[in-house]
């Protein structure tokens, strides 16, 4: 999984965009298991997965590891409030909902006393427009909105943090330093919750460890060490998007006008958060 040569800001952000479109798959995945599979059960084996599959790039670094221990609380968070989510309402409201993180990273890094260029709040904004057209399906609010709702925020924090990290270490002793605390924490979840699946779907289960989590946490570690977190979260709102075209093609679902508008809006947003990178000279990374 190492790359080799260097990475640019572009070949950055298409590592973020492919970090978005196997999230985005992995909601289809998820929903229909749910019945049968209970969410920690889920969450304990698609890390514990990527954990082994990564264990070869593990470190004996004190440094890598507290970093990871600290992102992984947040990763954890995160995964976990989406999987509980899912139980309770729908895949296109839980994307729109986790897609807010669009805005919690520039506002709270702003908080914090970082400058955000116009274009990027521009794009955050026409992305959450898009995601509101793209995920509505009219029904009122329930328990699992409120369980996303955590999932963005805690997402949004893991972008912000994994910005100050990434650059400091490799990416791949990095990710794992992560996988490894998160697969803990879920067994911990998974054992004061023993509730035992009725089938555990393996075939789902490898795709949810292989590339919806030790790809994608490797993807999302190479991407954002030359590409800002609030670039990066407008580039993850395209998640919905991918969900709603792996929706078409997997589950038959239909996507209506509005929701089809509401997609483009989030391109066309997603490619806006691009144009600061162009105008500066490319960095190379490695990877």
């Amino acid at each position: 999984m190492r790359m080799p040569g260097s990475v640019s800001p572009r070949v950055g952000a298409g590592f973020l965009l492919l970090a978005a479109a196997l999230w985005g798959s992995s909601v289809v995945v998820i929903k229909p298991i749910l019945g049968d599979v209970p969410a920690a059960w889920i969450n304990t084996a698609r890390f514990a997965i990527a954990a082994v599959v990564l264990l070869p790039f593990i470190r004996a670094d004190r440094k890598i590891w507290l970093a990871g221990i600290e992102l992984s609380v947040w990763l954890f968070a995160g995964f976990a409030t989406q999987t509980i989510a899912l139980r309770y309402t729908t895949v296109n409201r839980c994307a729109f909902i986790t897609a807010m993180n669009v805005i919690f990273v520039p506002l709270i890094a702003a908080l914090f006393g970082r400058r955000i260029r116009p274009i990027i709040w521009g794009a955050a904004i026409t992305s959450l427009v898009g995601c509101a057209l793209l995920c509505r399906d009219g029904s009122g609010p329930n328990i699992g909105d409120l369980w996303t709702l955590g999932t963005a925020i805690t997402w949004a924090m893991y972008i912000l943090r994994l910005e100050s990290k990434a650059g400091d270490f490799p990416p791949l002793p990095l990710a794992i330093a992560q996988l490894i605390p998160v697969a803990l924490l879920s067994g911990v979840w998974m054992a004061a919750h023993p509730e035992l699946p009725v089938h555990f779907h393996w075939p789902a289960m490898l795709f949810l460890g292989l590339a919806a989590t030790a790809a994608t946490t490797w993807l999302q570690a190479v991407g954002q060490r030359v590409v800002p977190a609030p670039q990066a979260a407008v580039i993850f709102t395209l998640e919905p998007v991918f969900t709603a075209v792996f929706a078409y093609l997997i589950l038959h679902e239909h996507l209506n006008m509005t929701g089809a508008i509401g997609a483009a809006l989030i391109i066309v947003a997603a490619f806006a958060t691009q144009i600061p990178a162009q105008r500066r000279e490319p960095a190379a990374v490695s990877s």
